[in-house]
């Protein structure tokens, strides 16, 4: 994004990552403004991530001309090598799932962990533990209910 000029418009549910994204950028001296929707400012191309439907739906009101990148549903893995920093990995992995929830490309669905896997996932917990004040769980959407995801 360096030389970029970059417009935030953050997910209703996900304030915490625009403001992350935004405080990180900041620091790299890359200036981040708050992008109203399609329409409001000229654009040369939009990256979203959500649902199908989102995409869809930000695709089709794009004018023609802008580039856009969608990303869509995934299974996120994280793969631990036994040389890696455990505790490091930990912290890492319990912060992509507090971020998202684990509904995000970026949460794992699944962490495979090369060596002691019980006392990573113990790692794991301790980590979330620490992130649940400044990150607490989002508030399950009606069609996750329905099909009991947590």
């Amino acid at each position: 994004l360096s030389g970029a000029s970059v417009a935030l418009r953050p997910s209703r549910r996900q304030s915490a990552v625009a403001t992350l994204l935004r405080e990180a950028m900041a620091a790299e001296g890359l200036p981040v403004w708050a992008w109203s929707g399609v329409g409001s400012e000229p654009v040369d191309r939009v990256v979203a991530y959500g649902r199908d439907e989102t995409l869809d739906a930000i695709a089709a009101a794009l004018p023609p001309g802008v580039d856009f990148a969608g990303y869509g549903h995934g299974y996120g893995v994280a793969v631990v090598a036994a040389a890696d920093a455990h505790d490091a990995a930990a912290e890492a992995v319990a912060l992509d799932v507090a971020l998202h929830d684990q509904r995000g490309c970026l949460s794992p669905q699944a962490v495979l962990v090369e060596g002691d896997a019980e006392a990573f996932a113990t790692r794991v917990q301790r980590a979330l533990d620490a992130l649940a004040e400044p990150l607490p769980k989002g508030t399950e959407g009606a069609g996750e209910a329905a099909a009991g995801m947590q």
